[in-house]
């Protein structure tokens, strides 16, 4: 077992089959391993070592803009009790200091914004609090857009000058959709 961050990766042993020799007598070949488990022809850690390379070799993350310029990855950070799970975020391979997100968000199709589903709490009897959280790739400035008490908001999608997202509010059937101007945003801040 490796232990990357707070995460655990078991690495399993090689599996191994018998290939059927064209000899007569219907004799078996030594044992040979499974192909669909190497990476370039090398052992079952070097698979390992191959991933954990190319992944670190990503310079912009696993989840990449339309335009392919930037990227994140959601990095595990904890558990609602009997909830939905929360990340921190690695935006274009730095870490977003004292934020926690949830796994919603949407890419502007000219990769100029992030919308992002950001926690306000993590406290299982205030929460769920969570706000639409505009992130602007340019100048890497973050903006709380609207904020749901005791509900989840998502966004949903860019439309034109628009972010368009949902609240859904915990425990009801209650749900709303909403939409902001772009332009209008004034609250931006640093990090």
């Amino acid at each position: 077992m490796i232990w990357i961050g707070k995460k655990n990766i078991t690495i399993k042993p090689l599996k191994f089959q018998r290939r059927q020799s064209n000899i007569k007598g219907n004799k078996t070949t030594p044992i040979q391993p499974n192909t669909d488990i190497l990476c370039n022809k090398t052992a079952h850690i070097n698979k390992l070592w191959c991933i954990l390379n190319r992944r670190m070799n990503d310079k912009i993350g696993a989840y990449k803009s339309p335009g392919m310029v930037h990227g994140f990855d959601f990095i595990f950070e904890g558990e609602i009790r009997f909830g939905p799970t929360y990340y921190k975020l690695m935006l274009d391979r730095e870490l977003v200091k004292n934020r926690i997100f949830g796994f919603e968000f949407k890419w502007h199709p000219e990769s100029k914004y992030l919308a992002l589903q950001e926690w306000l709490t993590t406290d299982y009897q205030k929460g769920p609090i969570t706000a639409l959280t505009l992130v602007d790739l340019k100048t890497r400035k973050f903006a709380k857009i609207s904020k749901a008490e005791k509900g989840f908001i998502k966004p949903l999608k860019f439309e034109n000058d628009l972010i368009i997202y949902e609240k859904e509010y915990f425990g009801t059937d209650k749900k709303g959709e909403f939409e902001i101007v772009l332009d209008k945003i004034e609250n931006w801040e640093n990090e």
